[in-house]
């Protein structure tokens, strides 16, 4: 009986006379109708935002005396109460037709008053599905402060302002800043919550509250696992816990067996791991069956069944599942070269015998601010953008290897790293608007600045001979890119740069990769002739606001390394275009060059 919320719900029902409400009613029916009174009781209903599997407390449509409405809801579990989203109490009176047959009168009490109607006598929200919230101290700072939903009405404001409670329901509270509405919904990123996004140019995003379990994650948490199935298979093992939403297992095995009908970890609450199954982080409702609250070192057993309706479903026919928890301390751990789990430290040094750095290897490690990586590590940047993601820190990275190496390994970190060193000397190239690619590189390798939310213009010099896959997508502020050498571009380079207005090839550039200027916004692009491939379809997908560019061809025709529909698009009815159709871009064949776009 733990809950704030769930004991101010009680208070406010312990104020009540239920035998004097239900005197009342039972006057008001006798005066109204002829029928004939069998019994008056209350029936309470109990709206959850999960379903127990097991020991649950509570039954749903339960009948009780005025005298037995308090102590039932005193008796839930706290498994019940966590999971409670709302109480109605209905008042009835049962009674006897005309025709003989049995009935049931509702009736609704509001504000201590009564009145005729199908309904609820009272409803209480016990646990909506966020609790606090977490907002920008002002508009221009990246500190934050806390309130709990207990303390937000409609119309308050938050801390000194500028931001005012606008509106608010179990899944989303909108606030006012001046005439301007920003509303905080369901935009997990990676893990369940509610998160607010301002509509301000750095598009910064503030964590705003959690949903189901949001202690903080048990250090050195380990699962074992154990399922037997009727047929003869077996699963045994053990997996260190790295995030508070995750699965039992690793993966999927040879089996055949989807871990996602096996229970999941949905967090941590009062010492307890919740776990339940089929409740994706990303659920705007968020609605699973739960097991419980299992309490560490003791072992739970439960029945999995099979879904015979769904053919897709893929898990054991009938069995059992036998699950524990524990803590212990965490040692560095390698496997097959492949780095999967860190202790808690400040500073890690990658040992030279790791090829490959796990994505959730570095998350046991939150004080983690600095890591130092050999020339061997060839895989690292998920584990990176993990840690950013999940701890909300960026890591100093201290490279060891070759600028050339940096550019060619490193994927997708524009947002997610903090100090870069490579072999000595600091670079700022992942922070810097206006970016001029470092001397000593050739190459710009697959995904290197996709997601930028600082570079607006790029000058890729005459040493830069390779730009590849996705290499600057999504960059939503870039405007202006030029480059200068004979390069090839790959495909979906420049995807969905929705600020893009200029692209300079010079003579010398000579393939084009498809997609390379997908979702662009109407604008003149100039061809040299010296491209001799194009192996797809430029700019394929438009939208309402990506009506797509104009080609202007250098050369006379249409060169025979082309894909023969490279300009062909396409407007996608699910931007509201109405039916899709296909079209061509507009093209004009021996086209020059105009002089001011000369560098």
């Amino acid at each position: 009986m733990t809950d704030q919320r769930f004991q101010e719900i009680l208070a406010e029902l312990e104020r009540w006379n239920f035998q004097e409400v239900l005197n009342m009613i039972r006057a008001y029916f006798r005066k109204q109708h002829t029928e004939e009174e069998k019994q008056a009781y209350y029936k309470i209903n109990f709206d959850f935002n999960y379903r127990w599997r097991q020991k649950s407390s509570v039954k749903n449509g339960c009948i009780v005396g005025p005298d037995q409405v308090i102590p039932t809801l005193r008796n839930l579990s706290d498994e019940d109460q966590y999971a409670m989203r709302r109480i109605s109490i209905h008042a009835v009176i049962a009674y006897v037709d005309e025709s003989g047959k049995e009935n049931e009168y509702e009736i609704r009490l509001s504000n201590g008053s009564y009145s005729y109607y199908l309904g609820s006598t009272y409803e209480g929200d016990v646990r909506p599905f966020w609790q606090r919230l977490r907002y920008p101290k002002d508009p221009s700072s990246d500190e934050v402060e806390t309130v709990s939903r207990s303390e937000l009405r409609p119309g308050c404001t938050l801390g000194q302002g500028p931001y005012k409670v606008f509106m608010m329901d179990d899944s989303s509270v909108s606030l006012m800043k001046d005439d301007e509405i920003v509303v905080l919904s369901e935009k997990t990123k990676g893990k369940a919550g509610l998160y607010l996004k301002r509509t301000s140019e750095k598009q910064d995003e503030f964590q705003a509250a959690y949903f189901l379990g949001d202690d903080p994650l048990p250090s050195g948490c380990r699962v074992t696992v154990r399922i037997t199935q009727t047929g003869g298979f077996e699963y045994n093992g053990t997996k260190i816990v790295r995030e508070r939403h995750d699965s039992i297992a690793e993966d999927y095995d040879s089996h055949g067996v989807c871990w996602d009908a096996f229970p999941r970890i949905w967090g941590f609450h009062k010492g307890k791991m919740i776990v339940g199954t089929n409740c994706p982080a990303y659920s705007a409702e968020a609605y699973c069956d739960l097991l419980g609250m299992l309490a560490p070192g003791v072992e739970y057993s439960f029945s999995i069944v099979e879904d015979e309706d769904d053919e897709d479903y893929r898990s054991p026919a009938h069995g059992t599942v036998y699950l524990r928890w524990d803590t212990s301390e965490l040692s560095l751990e390698i496997k097959d070269g492949v780095l999967t789990t860190v202790p808690d430290t400040k500073e890690l040094v990658v040992p030279d015998e790791v090829k490959e750095i796990h994505y959730q290897a570095l998350l046991t490690a939150p004080s983690l601010r600095k890591i130092i990586l050999h020339p061997g590590v060839m895989g690292f940047s998920r584990a990176l953008e993990e840690f950013h993601q999940k701890h909300g820190t960026k890591l100093d990275v201290e490279f060891q290897g070759g600028l050339q190496q940096w550019f060619d390994t490193a994927m997708g970190l524009a947002n997610h790293i903090g100090l870069l060193t490579i072999d000595g000397k600091e670079y700022e190239f992942y922070k810097t608007a206006d970016v001029v690619i470092p001397e000593g590189v050739s190459r710009i390798g697959n995904y290197f600045f996709e997601h930028s939310e600082v570079i607006q213009s790029v000058v890729l010099p005459r040493e830069v001979v390779e730009i590849g896959d996705h290499a600057f997508a999504y960059c939503d502020h870039l405007q202006s890119v030029k480059v200068l050498g004979p390069a090839s571009i790959g495909g979906d380079a420049f995807v969905s740069c929705k600020a893009l207005s200029s692209i300079y090839l010079a003579d010398g550039v000579y393939e084009l990769g498809s997609g390379c200027f997908d979702f662009l916004r109407h604008f003149d692009i100039f061809i040299p002739s010296s491209v001799r491939r194009i192996d797809g379809i430029l700019s394929q997908q438009n939208d309402g606001w990506s009506v797509g560019p104009r080609f202007l061809c250098e050369a006379p025709s249409q060169p025979e390394g082309w894909y023969e529909h490279w300009h062909l698009s396409y407007f996608d009815p699910r931007f509201g275009m109405g039916h899709g159709y296909d079209y061509y871009h507009p093209v004009k064949w021996g086209a020059k060059r105009k002089e001011d776009s000369l560098i």
